[in-house]
Formats: structure tokens, sequence, C-alpha cells
């Protein structure tokens, strides 16, 4: 075994710190130019761990991170073309002033988000950067030790919505708004130590579900397999309790995608074992899906949360569905960053621009049949609206080749890790196809419904597949050019 150094066991320490803190996604002491809600605790122990890494390279005791960086290289070109962009609003002088704020404060509010959400990106890339199995297993220990932390204070806060618990419920709130920018907001739906349920349905779904199922499906030997077996089954369980349909819905589809993809695999090389072992599994989340369902007819009678996905009215618009499940506004929101993407195709409004033109692009009819939109609107509760969905955010901000990009993007990251995936030639190699493949099919949803560039749900994992995937996939091409 290689002896490590002081300065990679520092680092290590760092990383620990990183993966740990995750959970906490609205630290409330950090500065505002971070935003009024996205400010991941991590973030700090993440700066200290960079900042150690460079003073190491520059002692020449590491070396910088050199695989991984292919896969985002589209997204490199996103973030260059969303400065030429950014210049171009500015050159223009923007829009007026709206609510008190100006273009150039929101470009660089956008700005430091982007760079928080690449930091993470980098982050990984570099604490991975050998794409070894020690540095792997190092990472699965601390982020599941973040994961059994946030799952235990989910798991009270449903203990405490379960049994009408309002004592514990104001402990519980009282301790959360010690850290974050809020407590415990709404006591009939659980947040976990995020800033809103959805965060935290979010960040179940794309932070550590890849890893717990990919651990579950893969065979890989790092511990007792059934804890990734009940981590997957709390996982749907708190998941349900957010009362997120958008974290539950992608969670459900993208657990039969990816299994599907990987039964389909072991069946087509041969592996009739290992199919037959994965299918079992399956079927025990089918199972564990049940059972949540059954929990669902319970919930109905208080929260209507599972007939009103059904119920399709007849006789109205179709927006009127989307207002009943409760998407109208998100739907409001999308549509105005598609008109504002209308108005300016080609280079958009500048990265952080939207918010200054969406309350005069919101379609008339949210503003009358949506209570929502008409507080936001109204002259006592103004705010700054976005677009809640990153693919329109893209066309809207930086114009039709930053849509573009942002696809390229994604396509890019599916067909990688999906080909990883089917050519896996061992265990750990499947873990990090199957992770990598969730981590990217998630990612593609939720950005249908959520806009952030600094929650490091996708990109701190992005880093640390990256390294796995490009390595190998390197590799590979270079035997096929041998042969």
């Amino acid at each position: 075994m290689r002896t490590r150094s002081w300065g990679e066991r520092g680092a290590e320490v760092l990383w620990a710190l990183v993966l740990v803190s995750l959970p906490v996604t609205s630290f409330r002491y950090y500065p505002r130019v971070f935003g009024a809600m996205v400010r991941p605790l991590a973030f700090v122990p993440l700066l200290m761990f960079l900042g150690w890494q460079v003073i190491r390279w520059r002692r020449g005791h590491t070396a910088l991170p050199r695989r991984g960086w292919a896969l985002w290289l589209p997204w490199g070109l996103w973030l260059a073309w969303a400065l030429v962009t950014t210049g171009a609003a500015l050159a223009r002088g923007g829009p007026a002033p709206y609510l008190g704020t100006d273009y150039p404060a929101r470009a660089l509010r956008a700005w430091v988000s982007v760079a928080v959400g690449q930091a993470f990106f980098l982050g990984g890339l570099w604490a991975h950067a050998r794409a070894d199995d020690a540095s792997l297993r190092r990472t699965l220990r601390w982020l599941l030790l973040g994961f059994a932390l946030t799952a235990m204070w989910g798991s009270l806060q449903t203990l405490a919505v379960v049994t009408h618990w309002k004592d514990l419920a104001r402990v519980l709130d009282n301790l959360q708004g010690l850290i974050s920018v809020r407590g415990w907001g709404d006591h009939r739906r659980i947040q976990g130590l995020a800033f809103e349920p959805s965060w935290f349905a979010d960040q179940l779904t794309r932070l550590y579900l890849p890893w717990l199922v990919a651990w579950w499906w893969s065979g890989y030997r790092w511990g007792a397999r059934r804890w990734a077996g009940i981590g997957v089954a709390l996982v749907f369980g708190l998941l349900f309790w957010t009362y997120s349909r958008t974290g539950l819905l992608t969670a459900i589809a993208v657990l039969g995608l990816v299994g599907g993809i990987a039964l389909l695999r072991a069946w087509s090389t041969g592996h009739q074992i290992a199919a037959r072992e994965l299918g079992r599994r399956l079927w025990f989340g089918v199972i564990a899906l049940l059972a949540i369902g059954g929990l669902a007819v319970f919930a109905n009678q208080r929260h209507d949360y599972v007939r009103v996905l059904l119920n399709v009215p007849r006789d109205k618009p179709l927006i009127y569905y989307f207002v009943n499940i409760r998407a109208g506004p998100r739907l409001a929101y999308a549509w105005a960053g598609a008109v504002i993407y209308a108005q300016h195709p080609w280079l958009g409004v500048g990265l952080g621009g939207t918010p200054l033109y969406m309350e005069a692009a919101l379609p008339e009819w949210s503003r009358t049949i949506l209570w929502e939109i008409a507080r936001v609107t109204s002259p006592q509760h103004r705010t700054l609206l976005n677009p809640k969905n990153l693919y329109v955010r893209a066309l809207a901000e930086t114009g039709t080749l930053g849509g573009i990009l942002v696809v390229l993007f994604v396509s890019l990251w599916l067909a990688a890790s999906g080909r990883y995936l089917w050519q896996a030639k061992d265990a750990r190699e499947r873990l990090i196809g199957l992770a990598a493949l969730w981590a990217g099919l998630a990612t593609a949803v939720v950005w249908s419904s959520l806009d952030s560039l600094a929650l490091p749900n996708f990109w701190l994992n992005a880093g640390i597949l990256a390294a796995y995937l490009e390595a190998s996939l390197t590799q590979q091409s270079r035997q096929v050019q041998s042969r």
C-alpha cells in the first residue's frame, strides 16, 4: 500500500468536510453576494481544499487534474458564450433597474453562482485526479455519512409530520434556523437540512441516489450491500414526505430507465445470473414503491397528493391541469422565459438578466388564475422572478447558441455514461456507469424545473465521475486503435 504524505492527508480531511457538509444548502452566515437562498455550507471547506491543492501543486507535490475536461467542454463553451452575451448586455446598458436592482448587479450575482457550481466540479476532479479505487472509497464513505445525517434529520421531521408532534417540530425549526437562512418552513412537508422541500428532494435524487442505487446494483464490494437497499428505500420514503412531485416522479422514472438499461445489458452480454439478481432487486424496488403508494393513499386523505395528478379537466384548457397539480406557477415562469427568448433570440439578455424582464413577460392567464403570480406581482409583495427552467433560462439569457450548447453538454454526458456502463468489465466500472447514467438522466429532467447554477448536486458528482469516465473511455479508444 502506498504511503500518503501529510499533504495528501490534509487534502483528504478537507475533502471529507466538503462531503459531510453538503446537506446544508443555505448557510445563513455567508455574505449576500451568494444570493438570498443558494449558499451551500460546503463551499468554505471546498475553497480550503482547492487552496490547499493549489499550494501543493505550486510546490510540485501534486498535478493539476487532466482527466474529465473533455466531457466538460460543451459546458466550457457555453460559459465562454455566456461571457460574450453578458458583455453585449452590459454594452447595451441593460433594462431599467427593477426593484432597486440593475443588470450589472444581477450579472455579478449570476457569475458568482456559476463560480460556486464550477468550483464543486473542479473539486470533484481534483479529489479523483488518479481515478483510482482508494479515492472512490474515501469519497463514498464521507458522502454517505452526510446522507446519513440528513436522512436522520429528515426522519425526525417525518415523525413530527406523521404524529402532529408540534413541540418536536418547533425544536427542529429553531435548531435548523441556527445554521440555515430559515428554519423548517412548512411543517406539513419535510425538507431535511435544505432550504425547502423541493431542494431536499433534488438533493436526494441527484446527489445521493446515484451512488446508493449503483452500490446496490453493481456488485461493488464496499460494506454490507443490504445497507444500500435500505438507503434506497429510505430515500423514496423521504421523497414522498417532501411532497415534491418533481423529485419523486423523477426518481421513479430514472429508476425504471436505469434499471431497464442495466437489465438489458446483463442479458445481452450473457450474464444471466447477474441479470436475475438485478431483476430481484428491481422487484424489491417495485414492492417498495407499492408500499409508498400505500402511504400515498393515506396522505391523499389530507393533501390530495395523488388524485390531482390523474384528474385531467375535460371542459377547460390544458393549462388548468397544470394549475390543479400546483405546477401552474412554474409553467408561467417558463412561459415568460420563452417570451424573453423570442424577443432576444440571438444574444439573449445576458447571464442573470431574465429577472429584470420576467414580470412584463408573464402570460395574462397567470395573473388571473394563479394566486402566487398575483401575489408576487402586487405592489406589496413584488419580487424578482426566475424562469425555474435551466433550458429556458439558457435560451433567454444566452440565445439560441447557448441553448444548443447546454443540450449538447447533457447529451454528451448521457452518451458517455451509457457507453461506459454498457462496456463495463468489473463491479467498479458498473458502479461508475450506473451512478453517471443516473446523475445524467436525473439532471436532464430536473433542469426543466430548476435553474440554479450553484447547487452542487450535479456538479460535485460530475467532477467525481468525469475523471473515471474519461480515463476508461480513452483507454478503450486506444485499445481499439491498436488492433
